[in-house]
């Protein structure tokens, strides 16, 4: 047989052997890169506030999830604002530096993490 015919039997064993080419071949937008510890650690913790965020909400009236869900819309411009990517990126935003510098990802993730354990300032200066 030619190389051209086995080469879509060897494809997958050269891919396994690079797994940086075959994430460049492959594209991330179809397969995202694998996360560090850190941020897949800050994966689940961002999940866990989501959920924990619509189930307290849920609790009240549907009007009122609604209400905080247009707020939501108001404030973040997005009807998803609390994926990880997009409060990854919120995230990066704030800790990048006055020169333009943009920290790694893996403080941004840790950085994540430190939030969440971590009341709003604003809403406690209200429950006093």
């Amino acid at each position: 047989l030619a190389d051209e015919e086995l080469s879509p039997y060897t494809r997958p064993m050269q891919l396994a052997t690079n797994p940086t080419a075959s994430f460049a071949e492959i594209g991330t937008a179809t397969t995202p890169m694998p996360l560090s510890p850190i941020c897949a650690l800050a994966a689940a913790s961002v999940r866990e506030r989501e959920s924990a965020r619509v189930e307290a909400r849920l609790q009240g009236s549907g009007m009122l999830h609604l209400v905080l869900q247009l707020r939501d819309l108001y404030v973040y411009q997005s009807w998803d604002p609390f994926t990880f990517e997009a409060m990854k990126s919120r995230k990066a935003k704030k800790m990048t530096g006055p020169n333009g510098t943009v920290p790694p990802d893996d403080e941004v993730c840790n950085a994540l993490i430190g939030s969440s354990s971590q009341s709003n300032k604003g809403w406690d200066k209200t429950a006093e």
